[in-house]
C-alpha cells in the first residue's frame, strides 16, 4: 500500500481545499457545493454531535468508508491552525501507521469545505473492506489453524509500528478487521508516538483483555506475545511484567461498561 504524496492530488479553491488519491474515484473540483453531493447513496454506521462515520456510494458506484467531521468556533480553528484539520490528521495518521508496517485500508484522502466564518465541514475517505470481520467475529468460527495465523500477524504488525516508536491507542478487537485471512488496522484517530501514558504495554494489555473475553485458549494468548517478542527484540521480562500491571485496569472498566467478567490471562 502506497502513501507516496505524488498519489494524491491537492484540491485548492475558494472554500474547498484537500489532498485526494489519483484514479480514487473521487470527483471534487471548486464548484462542490456541499460534501454529500459527491454521493449517490450514504448509510450511517454511527453519528455523533461533531462526527459521523458512514459508507458511501460514489457516483461510479464505488464504495468508500467515511468520517466527517464538523467544526466551530474559535478553539476548533485553533486547533486546526497547529495541529491541522481533524479529517487531514486521519489521513496522516493511516499513512503514518502503513509506513511503520502495519496494514489499514488505504487513505483516499480529505477535502475541507469552509461552511461559515468559524466552521469548517471536513471528511476523511479510505478503502472500504465490504466482507471484512471484526477480529471478535472472526475468533468466534475459526479454526486453531485460522486463528493462529491471523494472530501471528496481529503480533508481528504491532510489533513493528511499537519497534517504529508509536501505538495504535485503542486495541479493541473491534478495531481489527479480517479480510482473506489478512488482518487490517481501523480506528487510527488514536495512534500517536509511544508515551508513559500510551506505551507498547497498555496496546497489548487491552488487546489481550479482549481475546480473553472472546474464550480464546490461553495458548493462542501465548503464541501471540512470543511472536511479538521476536519480532520486537524486547526485553520478555520487564514488557509482560508492565502488561500484568495494566491488565487489571482494562478488566475493571470491561466489567463496569460491558459486564464481562474477567478472566484469568496467562502468557
Amino acid at each position: 500500500m502506497s502513501t507516496d504524496r505524488r498519489d494524491f492530488y491537492p484540491i485548492s479553491s475558494d472554500g474547498t481545499t484537500g489532498l485526494i488519491k489519483k484514479n480514487s474515484g473521487l470527483d471534487i473540483d471548486e464548484s462542490l457545493a456541499s460534501i454529500p453531493d459527491l454521493f449517490s447513496a450514504i448509510s450511517v454506521i454511527k453519528e455523533e454531535p461533531s462526527r459521523s462515520i458512514f459508507s458511501a456510494t460514489l457516483l461510479n458506484q464505488q464504495t468508500l468508508f467515511c468520517k466527517s467531521y464538523r467544526d466551530s468556533g474559535i478553539a476548533a480553528m485553533l486547533r486546526a491552525v497547529f495541529k491541522g484539520n481533524r479529517a487531514q490528521q486521519s489521513h496522516d495518521k493511516v499513512n503514518l501507521f502503513i509506513a511503520a508496517g502495519a496494514t489499514a485500508p488505504q487513505s483516499m484522502g480529505y477535502v475541507i469545505k469552509k461552511t461559515g466564518l468559524l466552521a469548517r465541514e471536513s471528511v476523511h475517505f479510505s478503502e472500504y473492506l465490504e466482507d471484512a470481520q471484526t477480529l471478535y467475529d472472526f475468533v468466534a468460527t475459526a479454526d486453531d489453524q485460522e486463528l493462529s495465523h491471523v494472530l501471528s500477524q496481529v503480533a508481528q504488525q504491532l510489533a513493528r509500528v511499537h519497534s517504529a516508536g508509536y501505538v495504535h491507542g485503542d486495541t479493541k478487537l473491534h478495531n481489527l478487521l479480517i479480510d482473506n485471512a489478512s488482518v487490517y488496522f481501523v480506528d487510527l484517530d488514536s495512534v500517536r508516538a509511544i508515551s508513559k501514558k500510551y506505551s507498547p504495554a497498555r496496546d497489548l494489555a487491552r488487546l489481550l483483555v479482549g481475546l480473553s473475553e472472546a474464550s480464546i485458549e490461553q495458548s493462542f494468548l501465548t503464541g501471540l506475545m512470543e511472536v511479538y517478542y521476536k519480532t520486537a527484540a524486547v526485553d520478555k521480562k520487564t514488557l509482560a511484567s508492565d502488561i500484568r500491571l495494566i491488565i487489571p485496569d482494562f478488566q475493571k472498566k470491561h466489567l463496569k461498561k460491558y459486564g464481562r467478567k474477567p478472566s484469568v490471562i496467562t502468557f
